[in-house]
């Protein structure tokens, strides 16, 4: 079978490859897949330019890809609640790829009301969303919440999300990106090219930061006393960080005694603060998969390309 391939870290059209490679099969409690689609996320070209090396070292060469949706063509032992057919979404190690393996916690059935494409882009930014978001005690009505970068894969899920909650939903995007965003749920775009946000926000309830950086630090400046910040990319290397990657408990507490900006600004704010590495889990694909059965989230897609141009797929994501 074809499976995009990292063979060495780097420049993505001299570390990729599509290979012919075995064609996995399922083992106790292990589903095989038939792939008809692979979601892309920043996270697949950040590794495979070596970014996350460092967390996440991977065993060279290693298929890449984690969303899909495909067809179950075969169960191994121990799994009763799936069958070959069954039209499934979900994650897993080696995605791109035009079969892959997985374990019945990994997977949940496609809503009837989408196909394959739009099933695939939803595992990752769906799991990380709810889970983000349930770190900080999940949003209430009536809360105020800035998402950023709300044409991003996570970004466009989430303004999805908290509207359905009952936020009131700001983000920042392009403004040619401000139609689509308010068709989405957002109530307001701020174009970050021609607008400073800070200046535009204050007093909020919950802020999704999904840019870390200096975006971590300025979150404290737009919750109000007592709000939230919640975030998917760290501004610094510290305890929650440490924690959130299993890193070794002493790392953890040595960290913990470095100064931190962060626990500086929660202290300033009496702030809730959570740094987010998502895994997955079946509730919260299951949690996914209801919210677009029931209309509540419509999945977005930018582009489609052929098993064949994955690379070129990546380069496009990445620029």
């Amino acid at each position: 079978m074809k499976a995009l391939v990292l063979e060495k870290y780097g420049p993505l059209e001299k570390g990729l490859a599509l290979r012919q490679v075995g064609t996995p099969r399922p083992g106790n409690n292990e589903i095989l897949i038939e792939v008809h689609a692979a979601g892309l996320n920043p996270h697949d070209y950040k590794q495979a330019l070596g970014e996350l090396q460092k967390h996440e070292p991977l065993s060279l060469p290693a298929r890449m890809g984690a969303d899909f949706a495909g067809r179950i063509i075969e169960t191994g032992r121990g799994i009763s609640d799936f069958s070959k057919g069954d039209k499934v979404f979900g994650l897993c190690s080696g995605a791109i790829a035009e079969n892959c393996v997985v374990t019945r916690d990994d997977i949940a059935p496609i809503p009837p009301t989408i196909g394959f494409d739009q099933a695939a882009g939803l595992g990752v930014v769906g799991m990380t969303t709810l889970q983000a978001f349930a770190r900080i005690g999940g949003i209430q009505r009536n809360d105020k919440v800035l998402i950023h970068a709300g044409m991003g894969g996570v970004g466009s899920f989430a303004i999805q999300y908290a509207k359905s909650q009952g936020a009131y939903v700001v983000t920042t995007a392009s403004a040619e990106s401000s139609e689509k965003l308010l068709e989405l749920g957002a109530d307001r775009v701020i174009d970050y090219r021609t607008e400073d946000y800070l200046k535009q926000c204050s007093d909020f309830d919950i802020v999704f930061d999904t840019l870390g950086g200096k975006y971590s630090y300025d979150a404290f400046r737009v919750i109000k006393p007592g709000g939230k910040v919640t975030s998917i990319v760290p501004a610094e290397i510290n305890s929650y960080v440490a924690r959130e990657f299993r890193l070794p408990k002493a790392v953890a507490f040595f960290l913990g005694l470095k100064p931190s900006r962060i626990r500086k600004l929660i202290k300033q704010k009496k702030a809730t603060y959570a740094f987010v590495f998502m895994r997955p889990k079946a509730r919260d694909l299951a949690a996914v998969a209801k919210l677009v059965e029931q209309g509540r989230i419509k999945p977005v897609i930018d582009r489609v390309y052929p098993l064949d141009q994955a690379i070129e797929a990546l380069r496009y994501l990445a620029n």
